[in-house]
């Protein structure tokens, strides 16, 4: 058995001549056979929508709040979406979720998701190895942050270096005037 985590591989085209059994098998686990008390049990579908966005725009701790977050990150991805013709995602780096910004859900890294974009905005994110990891492979990075020192600099296409609470109003504005 091998695992690798989503976003890494190219998925192969489906092969139709192929030809296999299903064979289901129930496992009837109980708390005896654990040496331990089952506390709740569920079965969980995995969202794969964020890894297959072909736009994302992630906040990361330099939006400073939530609101912050969802004033900068919400309106930057939905321009940016309709300036490009396409959805726009909303992505967050780890300090984002764990500051309580936005859900799991969106996370990008190494503890989230991996994921390759043809466009990927990163506001207010420094770059942390676990992060980048998750979101080196995208096409085009575009990295927004006020230290021109940041380690997602280094893995960027193009950078703007400044308050993201004046940039990214701005962006979105300008965006927005562009016909989005």
């Amino acid at each position: 058995m091998s695992t690798a985590r989503p976003g890494v591989m190219q998925a192969l085209p489906a092969d139709n001549t192929r030809k296999g059994e299903v064979l289901e098998y129930v496992f009837n686990i109980t708390e005896s056979d654990l040496g331990a008390r089952i506390i709740s049990a569920e079965l969980r579908q995995l969202t794969s929508e964020l890894k297959d966005a072909a736009i994302i725009v992630s906040g990361g701790a330099g939006c400073k709040t939530k609101e912050g977050f969802e004033q900068c990150i919400f309106p930057l991805a939905e321009s940016m979406g309709k300036f490009l013709g396409q959805e726009a995602m909303v992505g967050a780096s780890r300090l984002a979720v764990e500051s309580g910004f936005t859900t799991r859900s969106h996370q990008v890294g190494q503890t989230g998701q991996t994921v390759k974009p043809r466009v990927y905005v990163a506001v207010g994110i420094s770059g942390a190895v676990q992060h980048l990891t998750g979101m080196q492979n995208s096409d085009i990075i575009l990295a927004i942050n006020k230290d021109p020192n940041a380690r997602i600099f280094k893995v960027a296409d193009f950078g703007i270096v400044g308050n993201l609470e004046e940039i990214v109003p701005s962006l979105t504005k300008e965006l927005n005037s562009q016909g989005a």
